[in-house]
């Protein structure tokens, strides 16, 4: 089953901070985002703001890479396919191309 980017990313916030011992509130507030907001992030419902993923790995203590270090479940041309598909759906917006691109310079 293909799952999107927003699902694979939620799903690994929920993990990583579940590892942390935090609680959804307790995250929430540390990222400034309301608890629904965050329930939404990590069901997948939508994907967070691009200036909060900095916020997220400092609250759980790993680096932003280690935000989008998804299960091996999913196999690497499905993952490729929703990256790909992201750009893909962002590539006329200036704005949201240069912030992916100041992302992904940070780990090239």
């Amino acid at each position: 089953m293909y799952k999107e980017l927003k699902v694979l990313f939620g799903e690994r916030v929920a993990k990583l901070r579940k590892l942390k011992g935090l609680s959804q509130e307790k995250l929430s507030e540390q990222i400034d985002v309301s608890v629904s907001t965050l329930s939404n992030i990590e069901t997948g419902s939508f994907f967070t703001q691009y200036k909060n993923i900095d916020k997220i790995a400092k609250a759980l203590g790993v680096e932003v890479r280690e935000l989008f270090n998804f299960d091996n479940t999913n196999n690497k041309e499905q993952n490729l396919k929703a990256i790909y598909d992201k750009i893909e759906f962002i590539k006329d917006d200036e704005d949201k191309v240069a912030i992916l691109y100041d992302i992904l310079s940070r780990f090239f």
